[in-house]
């Protein structure tokens, strides 16, 4: 099947070029590759990623010598989760 992308901006075609060129392909390769990847992308679960990040964080930041500083990035840790969860777009991430 042929397609026709008019109008493509010329910055974005040198772009495209330049990495055809590095990945040693064609430009129309290039860009079926591009296509198919980001079509083969799965979601990503927003909140288990978040929970990932929050162990993370007091994992890495807490320390038994400093209760207030475990305390401390404990909270920032949950307040951060809940400014995600709370935006509008959270079910549109993907990888």
């Amino acid at each position: 099947m042929n397609v026709t992308i008019k109008a493509l901006p010329a910055p974005l075609h040198r772009k495209l070029k330049a990495r055809a060129q590095l990945n040693k392909r064609s430009l129309n390769g290039e860009v079926i590759d591009i296509l198919e990847r980001s079509l083969e992308s799965k979601p990503v679960d927003v909140e288990a990623l978040l929970d990932q990040v929050q162990r993370i964080h007091i994992l890495t930041f807490a320390s038994a010598e400093n209760p207030l500083a475990f305390h401390r990035n404990l909270m920032l840790a949950q307040s951060s989760r809940n400014l995600l969860l709370d935006h509008p777009a959270k079910g549109a991430y993907t990888q």
